[in-house]
């Protein structure tokens, strides 16, 4: 060992080194995973709360009535953790960091215990404290702790282990969840096995030392004397470790810089709300009212192919006006789109229709629902009103905009008042606004498709060096896929609590902060080499609105074409790799469909929100682990068994899906193909942009892209197609396993990437393969830039070591790195936190929101919305290397940010607008069919069917008009039937709105913003913006960032809507989207038609963002958008 902790790499390979260190020396690994257990603690209590509410509703009907005592049971933890936190302080530096860990142990277990017995809810609240005051003392001594017991070379890894801890606690608390479901007693065990780990780790920790930092301090010197010796003995035997690399990539400014834009992208791309959209479309469709499954299904469709279309878009222009500028415009749109929306979905909730107590009463007295034949002041309820009580609107026979029914929500009623030609609402109510505020969504799609939908991927591919890329993108990717995450698991919430209209204006506050970042913190890379990249980023960057950058003379969609014409080897290697983004889309799309149909088949995924989101994110949760072990299996056994890899693990899940018997065994096949997806989505691109020409290669990787929105596309024509087919759900999932394994036998067939052979001194294979991509006169110049690369990497390696976790310190110290994983992190979470995903996993649902009740009518309208999406990934091909990856974001972003604005108000006008339920419409289909909420509401002739809907009942439309009055009946199959009977229609996710179209047309334009920009350019990004040591690690860790984003966004979707309405939740996604395009605008520099050691250089110099530079204005990087500052 030298000073400063250097030490030679070790020859064998990474998982056989760190076997044999932690063989060795289990001390290190046992002193870090017991003090990490306080990280389980966390995360466990964060996540199973959400899951244990549900059923502490049922047994304390008190809570069930109560929102301020249920959220009273959630936070009551917080502010015992802020108490623990405070008192753990104290405790920790006059008793010590290990006992005041051993308290907090204490504390969490008896808490545990309490919260398990509890015969009263105030019990619950008491344990709760507890548990939140062993909470707050963990969550601050563990990490300090583990820091000063260890050896100050890998502190930061075994630190980080308390985070990993508390991840995996969420999880854990999930899986809890789902398995004591049917178990008696529920949430008294999900509660009470808390109490086990903290068990654990008090015995643990009665065996461990106290930190040496306190015992010197507390002058126990033969105490320290001793610790010191186990961290001299556990520091010789480790050797070179992956810490070094990440402290390094923070340390170094060029990576820092890279790491700030790459992580600025990818979290704003999913703040916009765009997967609350992708997720639930059909139940933001819904909320506009549009009752039918179907028409939600057919909207959703539309808002699809309109973020296919973005992509189109995306690819035509990325690579001539950058990366940045298309998402700085992107989000000006998706900000826009989110404020008009918010609007619109007040205005549909001020106008809900009212609610008529004859109508209600038409159906009988034991179908209206409870609330509202109880409410003094029945005469005030709307349809909103209706949907509030968690009943549901039966819209007037006449017309649904006139007065309706409010009725008990279950299948007989629902059943009745479609049997008598009326419109059954549970989600949202008719409103004349509805198709307005589905133009509106689309516009907001089509805002961010082109900009926050692609260009956050592409910024993540090409802002890292080559020796972090691994490192930088993976970290990019977790961000993408952690803010994710939060947007889809509070969607529903949201729109619960702020409404609709609420949600997203809070999406557009938190676009406008997104926004504001990407702007100082985002960079151009437009057209920058590698080498460029980093030396841009080396040298600092000054933020402009546009900093221009010249066009490049054969970076186009014509050139592109002309090449692979001539050499059509290039485009059959990225037409095979590409697969791995069609395996990616149409997982995206297929479940979207098969959830309605899964919900008929399964009772209690129909009656629980958080069992269909956990369907939904199973397939992310997977994803996250399928990135992050990406990176690893690509850069050890390289880019093409990777994808044979991931083939392999989806086409498994498929087939586990089509034959499931069970919801928790889908859960498990969504599982298999999250890792498959998650391997590929990170490797397709990066194969792609390793074996394809620099002028080129934006548009060859948007190929990738294409194929993602195209897989989309065919999962909506699938989900279509076999929509009368025995079986539906299984034939749509089990499909498909087709496309992975045509993928399997073209790649057999194909090469490894040249610049992985070549790092392997696989030379003579490399120089064979670039022969065949590369004109003659070409291969040499490439060969020696490779070299060039190689060797600088090699010398690094030298010094920091070649273990993963090496890798992943050397990333964060080498500031080229650390500014490409910036960039990468950033693009990849602005991609999911647009909310993009959203429409794509439930944009059925979303349609229905809009008003369109029948299923087949909202995946024909999903239909096009895929549809309009593959287009804009055919626009990004066209464009990304004409105009450059950033400037097709910027723009992308503020097309998105514009429309989920205006998505955002058409919801909220047609919620206000919603049919009224007509008492006279209620009682003609009997007591017995009216919502028991409806029944005993006070103030039952004020609802609406927005009201019927959020009483969890149905709203059966008026036989004349669906806008009429209508009636509000329970949401049963009988009671449906007996509605549909009468040719009338019956609403459970959205209500009649004459707003509806406009909504879906909105939807559409949303996914044309989307498309083209933020859609398809974050993966070109990705794909090179690192150097070659680091491609694969920090690929990986882009592409988690992604994927840990649409997890966020996908598992509280449906709870954002039922909390803010599909307004508040596009509104949200706007303020989000804002944000992230100002990380775009800052972190994320123009890589178009640079080569990788190029972009490497000008992450080296560092860059100022700027959003279009003039045409005059020139720079040594060739177009960069932000120029190094000298």
């Amino acid at each position: 060992m030298v000073e400063g902790g250097v030490v030679k790499a070790a020859d064998k390979t990474e998982f056989t080194e760190c076997w044999k260190v932690t063989w060795k020396t289990p001390y290190i690994m046992r002193l870090a995973f017991s003090a990490g257990i306080g990280g389980l603690l966390f995360g466990y209590d964060t996540g199973v709360i959400s899951g244990a509410l549900l059923y502490i509703k049922e047994d304390f009907e008190a809570v069930g009535r109560n929102t301020f005592l249920q959220e009273l049971i959630v936070s009551t933890c917080v502010l015992g953790a802020i108490f623990g936190a405070a008192i753990g302080g104290f405790c920790s530096d006059s008793l010590g960091r290990r006992k005041t860990i051993l308290v907090a142990d204490f504390l969490f277990f008896v808490g545990a215990i309490v919260m398990a017995v509890a015969p009263h809810p105030w019990i619950i609240i008491v344990g709760r404290f507890l548990v939140g005051l062993g909470v707050g003392m963990a969550s601050m001594t563990a990490p300090l702790y583990i820091s000063e017991a260890s050896p100050a070379r890998i502190r930061g890894a075994l630190v980080s282990m308390n985070g990993l801890m508390i991840t995996g606690g969420q999880f854990l608390a999930y899986l809890i969840n789902l398995a004591f479901t049917r178990a008696p007693g529920t949430w008294r065990w999900m509660l009470g096995v808390a109490g086990t780990p903290a068990l654990i780790q008090f015995v643990l920790m009665l065996s461990l030392p106290e930190s040496p930092r306190w015992l010197y301090r507390a002058i126990e010197i033969n105490a320290l004397k001793e610790s010191v010796q186990n961290e001299k003995e556990i520091e010789d035997s480790i050797g070179t470790t992956t810490l070094s690399k990440v402290k390094g990539a923070f340390k170094d400014p060029v990576v820092r810089r890279g790491l700030y834009a790459g992580i600025t992208v990818q979290v704003a791309q999913q703040f916009v709300g765009i997967n609350t959209v992708m997720y639930y479309s059909p139940t933001i469709v819904q909320f506009a009212g549009f009752a039918s499954k179907s028409v939600a299904l057919a909207l959703s469709l539309v808002t699809s192919g309109l973020n296919a279309l973005g992509s189109i878009i995306s690819m035509l222009f990325v690579d001539r006006y950058g990366r940045r500028k298309l998402m700085i415009i992107s989000m000006f749109g998706i900000i826009t789109c989110l404020v008009v929306l918010a609007i619109v979905f007040q205005q549909a909730s001020i106008h809900s229709p009212g609610i008529s107590q004859v109508e209600s009463a038409h159906f009988g007295a034991n179908s209206t629902c409870p609330s509202y034949f109880s409410n003094v002041n029945k005469n005030k309820w709307d349809c909103m009103s209706c949907l509030k009580a968690q009943c549901s609107f039966c819209s007037n026979a006449e017309n649904q905009y006139h007065p309706g029914a409010c009725l008990v929500s279950n299948e007989d009623l629902k059943g009745s008042c479609l049997a008598q030609k009326r419109v059954w609402f549970e989600e949202g109510c008719p409103s004349k606004i509805g198709f307005f505020a589905v133009i509106l969504l689309g516009l907001y799609i089509v805002s961010y498709s082109p900009g926050m939908g692609t260009a956050p991927w592409i910024v993540n591919s090409e802002i890292y060096p080559l020796r972090y890329r691994g490192v930088g993108g993976g970290i990019a990717a977790v961000a993408n896929w952690t803010s994710n995450l939060i947007v889809s698991l509070t969607f529903l919430t949201l729109t619960e609590t702020l409404t609709v209209a609420g949600a997203f204006l809070l999406f557009a506050g938190i676009s406008f902060l997104a926004l504001t970042a990407i702007f100082f913190l985002v960079p151009e890379t437009k057209g920058l080499q590698f080498e460029e990249v980093e030396k841009m980023l080396k040298s600092g960057f000054r933020p402009k609105l546009f900093g221009g950058v010249a066009t490049a003379d054969k970076t186009e969609f014509t050139e592109c074409w002309r090449t692979v014409w001539k050499t059509p080897y290039i485009m059959r290697l990225a037409l095979s790799a590409g697969i791995g983004g069609l395996l990616f889309g149409y997982d995206t799309g297929v479940i979207s469909g098969a959830l309605l149909y899964i919900r008929e088949d399964f009772e209690d995924v129909d009656r629980k929100t958080w069992l269909q989101e956990t369907i939904v994110s199973m397939a992310v949760a997977g994803a996250i682990v399928g990135a992050a072990f990406g990176g690893y299996i690509n850069d050890r056994w390289g880019r093409r068994v990777a994808i044979l890899g991931a083939d392999v693990v989806f086409f498994f899940g498929a087939i586990v899906m089509a034959v499931a018997p069970k919801p928790w065994v889908i859960v498990i096949g969504r599982i298999f193909v999250g890792l498959g997806v998650g391997m590929a989505s990170m490797t397709a691109p990066l194969y792609i942009s390793e074996a394809s020409p620099a002028r080129i290669r934006g548009a060859l990787v948007s190929t990738n892209g294409l194929l993602i929105t195209g897989g989309q596309f065919l999962a909506y024509l699938i989900n279509l197609g076999f929509t009368k087919v025995p079986g539906t759900w299984r034939w749509m999932l089990g499909v498909a396993g087709v496309p992975a394994l045509v993928q399997f036998v073209l790649m057999l067939s194909l090469p490894e990437s040249p610049r992985w052979l070549y790092r392997k001194d696989r030379v003579d294979e490399a120089r064979a393969i670039l022969e065949k991509i590369y004109p003659a006169h070409e291969v040499e110049n490439e060969l020696n830039a490779l070299k060039s690369s190689v060797e600088a990497e090699k010398a690094d390696e030298a010094a920091i070591g070649e273990g993963m976790i090496t890798k992943v310190m050397g990333a964060f110290k080498n500031k080229v790195v650390r500014r490409g994983l910036y960039a990468g992190i950033t693009v990849q979470v602005a991609q999911q936190f647009v909310g993009i995903n959203t429409v794509m996993y439930y944009a059925p649902t979303i349609v229905q929101f809009a008003g369109f009740a029948s299923n087949s009518v909202a995946l024909t309208l999903s239909l096009i919305t895929a549809g309009l999406n593959a287009i804009g990934s055919l626009v990004s091909m066209c464009f990304v290397d004409r105009y450059g990856r950033r400037r097709l974001m910027i723009i992308s972003m503020i097309g998105i940010i514009s429309f989920l604005v205006i998505l955002s108000v058409v919801f909220i006008e047609a919620s206000d607008h919603a049919p009224k339920v007509s008492g006279i419409e209620t009682a003609h289909f009997g007591t017995n069919s009216t919502c028991p909420r409806f029944l005993t509401a006070s103030d039952a002739s004020r609802w609406s069917c927005m009201t019927c809907l959020k009483a969890h009942c149905g709203f059966c439309s008026n036989a004349v008009s669906e806008t009429h009055p209508g009636a509000c009946l329970d949401s049963t199959k009988a009671i449906k039937g007996d509605c549909r009977a009468e040719k009338r229609v019956f609403f459970e996710k959205g209500c009649p709105s004459r707003f509806g179209f406009l909504a879906v047309i909105l939807l559409g334009l949303y996914i044309i913003s989307y498309s083209p920009g933020m859609g398809t350019v974050p993966w070109i990004v990705n794909s090179e913006i690192y150097p070659l040591r680091y491609r694969g690690v920090c690929g990986g860790i882009a592409a988690v960032s992604n994927w840990c984003s649409n997890l966020i966004v996908s598992e509280s979707y449906l709870s954002l809507t039922e909390a803010l309405g599909a307004g508040g939740t596009f509104f949200l996604f706007a303020g989000i989207s804002t944000i992230s395009l100002t990380f775009i605008y800052f972190l994320v520099p123009e890589t178009k038609g640079l080569q990788f050691e190029e972009v490497e250089k000008l992450l080296e110099d560092g860059y100022k963002p700027r959003l279009f530079r003039g045409k005059k204005e020139k720079s040594k990087y060739r177009g960069s958008l932000l120029l190094p500052i000298d």
